[in-house]
């Protein structure tokens, strides 16, 4: 039987005890958040209790599992921004 729920289905070499000690390491809250997903979606905790403990949105821990188990930990903390209005200056005019 299939266990339901997230799963991890590439640890990559990832510990919980490792997550543990990248966690307190990262000066970022959020990103020291997506880690936690991760360690307590490995050691067993639904996405939902994850979601409740750290006070995220169900999806959120979804999409944190997904990008780790897709690209490992350089996936998880990659954060893309948005692009932003296009500048008014070409680079040439910024640069007089």
């Amino acid at each position: 039987m299939k266990k339901k729920g997230l799963q991890i289905t590439n640890d990559r070499g990832w510990t919980i005890e490792r997550l543990q000690e990248q966690e307190r390491a990262m000066k970022k809250a959020n990103i020291a958040k997506r880690i936690a997903v991760i360690r307590l979606i490995m050691q067993g905790y639904l996405g939902i209790q994850a979601a409740e403990l750290l006070n995220l949105h169900r999806e959120t821990v979804s999409i944190y599992v997904q990008k780790f188990n897709q690209g490992g930990m350089e996936a998880l903390l990659e954060h893309r921004y948005a692009p932003g209005r296009k500048p008014y200056l070409s680079p040439d005019e910024e640069r007089e």
